[in-house]
């Protein structure tokens, strides 16, 4: 799967648990003559707050991609001060992590049905 999909899925998953959440882009571009930069360097794919009010930093890597050292340090920083960072690899990683399970309201097998992805084993 695609990095852009499953960053599609899990905003969707998200969205239907009504867990506000949206996607955080970062890098840099060219824009005249000037180099312009956005976003935290090493900040998560998509950020959001849990129903409980805590920080949400979901990062998304696929196959055998790795976290880079300043997104280990962004980790530390949330989770220091009491937020929720949940590594994944796939729709899985994050319906069964123990900051999301209380808050799921939706039937699990069908939104991934609805994303064309095979149902959460048992």
């Amino acid at each position: 799967m695609k990095h852009s999909k499953l960053i599609s899925n899990v905003l969707f998953f998200l969205s239907l648990n009504k867990i506000f959440a949206w996607q955080n882009n970062t890098g840099a571009t060219k824009i005249g003559d000037a180099f312009v930069q956005f976003g935290k360097r090493g900040s998560s794919d998509i950020i959001g707050i849990l129903p409980d009010g805590r920080f949400l930093g979901v990062e998304v890597k696929i196959g055998k991609d790795k976290q880079k050292p300043e997104q280990i340090i962004f980790q530390e920083r949330i989770e220091r001060n009491g937020g929720v960072y949940i590594l994944i690899y796939d729709i899985h990683d994050l319906i069964r992590h123990d900051a999301i399970v209380p808050f799921i309201t939706c039937d699990v097998d069908d939104a991934l049905r609805r994303m064309g992805l095979p149902s959460v084993a048992p």
